[in-house]
């Protein structure tokens, strides 16, 4: 059995918000915000609803990795947050494109610069990762519930993560020169997640558009795992599924819906 979360607090609602975050349970320590969430079905019924935690033991990123947040406590942020499904996002790869644009967006009046997506699930900052996204699916009542895991680093310097780490990752400490409360941030991240679904009823193309410059990432050539084999090529943006486009020599346009890239002049 997966361990009870540890002295947990209900935070009220707040109406100034449509439906992201409109309530939010506050933990001290649990396994993982959104292992949490997926075996609780019924917070999943509640669309908007978000956790976070001062201490995750098992948290994890894609591909079952474990998530370091450096330093335990609140100095960084372990949230969760519940998505039901709309017409508009109808695949997972789209709703992490929407969520990685409303979280860089989200960076910018917090005073972090040189920062860029990278597909599907990173922010990074002079090309160290400050953020990573989880999106996992469970059916529920014959729907897909989405919940959505985002983690950044919010405090200290390189010390605090593991020495194999220590030149890939970034903290908004070190990006800004300032220390950023956690429930600050968090705020901020909540209130452009639930502008950017609004955004997105109206069409999600412009949102695309806007992450493919935000990512940087058009025309460059890049190399990706893709259904079990490497394959290298120019990536030509996303299509209305979220999904990225390559072009490869030999093999025309390849569409990749999941995998990591790696980009060689990637900043």
């Amino acid at each position: 059995m997966p361990p009870e979360p540890k002295n947990s607090t209900l935070i009220l609602p707040k109406t100034s918000r449509h439906i992201i975050g409109r309530t939010i349970l506050h933990l001290d320590e649990v396994d993982s915000t959104n292992s949490l969430l997926l075996r609780d079905e019924a917070l999943l019924r509640q669309d908007g609803f978000v956790i976070y935690a001062d201490r995750q033991t098992s948290g994890r990123g894609r591909m079952n990795r474990a998530w370091s947040g450096g330093s335990h406590g609140n100095k960084h942020l372990f949230c969760s947050i519940v998505i039901h499904p709309r017409p508009f996002l109808s695949h997972i790869p789209s709703i992490t494109i929407i969520l990685g644009l409303a979280v860089y967006r989200a960076l910018r009046p917090l005073g972090v610069r040189d920062h860029a997506i990278k597909w599907p699930n990173d922010i990074l900052v002079s090309g160290r990762k400050l953020c990573g996204i989880l999106c996992e699916a469970k059916g529920l009542d014959g729907m897909d519930v989405v919940v959505a895991g985002i983690g950044v680093n919010i405090e200290g310097g390189m010390a605090q993560f593991p020495p194999a780490l220590r030149h890939k990752a970034a903290t908004l400490e070190m990006a800004t020169g300032n220390r950023i409360e956690r429930e600050h941030l968090l705020d901020i991240i909540l209130n452009n997640i639930d502008k950017i679904l609004a955004e997105a009823e109206e069409g999600t193309a412009p949102l695309f558009r806007e992450w493919e410059i935000s990512a940087d990432l058009e025309g460059k050539t890049v190399t990706c795992n893709h259904k079990g084999r490497l394959i290298t090529g120019v990536a030509r943006g996303i299509d209305e599924s979220g999904g990225l486009l390559i072009d490869v020599d030999g093999a025309g346009s390849v569409k990749v819906i999941s995998g990591e890239i790696t980009l060689t002049d990637y900043r």
